[in-house]
């Protein structure tokens, strides 16, 4: 497949007829890079084949995902990080939301999320620091994919203690995406200790009074 011809086969994802469209994605899967595609074409195929309506086509598209795409963005680790680097979330936020839940939902199934160093690894540690966008996602969609599936320990251990998140929550106050990924983390946590919930109701308070919040995300 050539740049003269990806124009085609991308139309091909969106054709009628479902045996096309899965066509389509294992022929993309097979022969070409998920580099050689320019953002707005990946968040276009990931949208419309994650979220296509028949099993068969969603599940092309899922493997080309987790086992072409991935490689490609990390070849020595696999890191859905890597990948959603490449999707600008921001801009592309159903593109983001489908390929982080698509292979978060493949490593859990194939064990390769376990305990908090799998998650570590992934996205780093949960200290106070700045995070951008693609890092937000990824904690947020492994947050909640724990917490449905009863991963007990697994959420547990990525939920930073009341004082860390609250802080990532002061840091982040000007970034409205990292931001609203954050409050979400945060609505997933129990505050049933008094102090945590003093702590964030005193972050909030401060983030409504700051010349710098985003009022969308904190209105």
């Amino acid at each position: 497949i050539s740049r003269y011809t990806i124009g085609h086969v991308l139309r091909r994802a969106r054709d009628l007829n479902p045996d096309v469209r899965k066509s389509c994605f294992k022929g993309l899967a097979a022969k070409v890079d998920v580099r050689a595609l320019k953002i707005g074409q990946r968040a276009a195929l990931a949208s419309s084949g994650l979220g296509d309506r028949v099993d068969a086509v969603k599940n092309a598209c899922s493997k080309m995902v987790c086992d072409t795409w991935l490689k490609s963005a990390d070849p020595e680790e696999e890191n859905p990080l890597r990948l959603l680097e490449l999707f600008d979330v921001e801009e592309n936020e159903q593109a983001g939301e489908l390929v982080a839940r698509c292979v978060v939902r493949h490593f859990i199934e194939h064990n390769r999320i376990r305990v908090e160093d799998d998650v570590v690894r992934m996205i780093g540690g949960f200290e106070a620091e700045e995070m951008a966008a693609p890092r937000a996602l990824l904690w947020r969609v492994i947050a909640e994919e724990a917490k449905e599936r009863n991963m007990y320990d697994l959420f547990e251990s990525i939920i930073p203690e009341a004082p860390v998140l609250c802080e990532l929550l002061h840091r982040h106050l000007d970034n409205e995406y990292v931001l609203l990924e954050l409050l979400t983390v945060a609505r997933l946590n129990d505050w049933s200790d008094e102090g945590g919930r003093r702590m964030l109701a005193a972050t909030c308070c401060e983030s409504l009074l700051s010349p710098t919040a985003v009022m969308g995300a904190v209105g």
